[in-house]
């Protein structure tokens, strides 16, 4: 997979998935957050648990220097502390609340891949929930990142086409 921007095609429709909850419901934390690594790269590597996980539908995921890489190519942006987030990536692909799948456009290129999502809420204190997805290509995680809102109720979350739930 080549390094650069990506731009989703076609969102989702709500319509198709009536059985789906409105608004995302925080799961309990699995892990314990990890540190803020701002500035420091080794240590924004050594977060991220790198390794092979199998998800709900039985497809295996790697996770490696591609997740550092992806902060690391807008450290503005991304360099946000996502990475204190890391620790949850095993329980995201294993446990997700939903997956969907869609195509993604890389913007320099023009190349077309179908990304698979990783969707789950999480309560990180009482009252407190935010959303954590990640997307795959080719088998690889490439991307990680932290939705914080008070409505978790699709929006860049829910993209393409559900994999998971089914009916």
């Amino acid at each position: 997979m080549e390094a650069g921007r990506l731009e989703e095609l076609g969102p989702w429709r709500k319509e198709q998935y009536p059985f789906l909850p409105k608004k995302l419901v925080g799961s309990p934390l699995p892990a314990a957050l990890g540190p803020r690594t701002q500035g420091d790269v080794e240590a924004l590597r050594s977060a991220i648990p790198e390794g092979l996980y199998q998800d709900r539908l039985g497809s295996y995921v790697g996770v490696g220097q591609g997740i550092s890489d992806h902060i690391l190519e807008d450290p503005d942006k991304r360099w946000d502390g996502r990475e204190q987030y890391s620790p949850l990536i095993p329980d995201l692909v294993g446990h997700s609340q939903e997956i969907w799948v869609g195509f993604m456009r890389h913007m320099d290129s023009g190349r077309v891949f179908l990304r698979k999502r990783y969707v789950k809420a999480y309560e990180i204190e009482k009252g407190r929930v935010i959303g954590l997805l990640a997307d795959e290509i080719k088998g690889q995680m490439m991307s990680f990142d932290i939705i914080r809102s008070k409505d978790l109720t699709g929006g860049r979350l829910r993209s393409g086409r559900l994999l998971y739930p089914t009916k």
